[in-house]
């Protein structure tokens, strides 16, 4: 059995630290976290713009790579920045 813990809905949504914290002490193997939606259509990937605020995005993205690395396991992000475009994609990098 393989143990996922997956903090929010997207990157950039916002997770409960609380429950974060609760979802690390139950010892997944992997922490998985969606970068985007489809739900939002074409217009974000025909514009190359994320739906979420770099900010935040960043954010999350520190506060979950601190939360892997307390219990040593990959942490994989889908689609990210929203649209899986290059530029997002980039700005993720960065």
């Amino acid at each position: 059995m393989v143990r996922v813990l997956i903090p929010s809905g997207a990157l950039g949504l916002n997770y409960d630290q609380d429950a974060l914290e609760r979802g690390l002490a139950a010892k997944p193997d992997i922490i998985a976290i969606d970068g985007g939606s489809t739900d939002s259509g074409p217009a974000y990937l025909g514009r190359g713009v994320s739906k979420y605020s770099r900010s935040s995005i960043a954010v999350e993205w520190k506060g979950l790579m601190i939360a892997r690395a307390k219990i040593n396991v990959p942490l994989v992000i889908g689609s990210a920045g929203t649209c899986g475009a290059d530029s997002t994609v980039d700005q993720l990098v960065k």
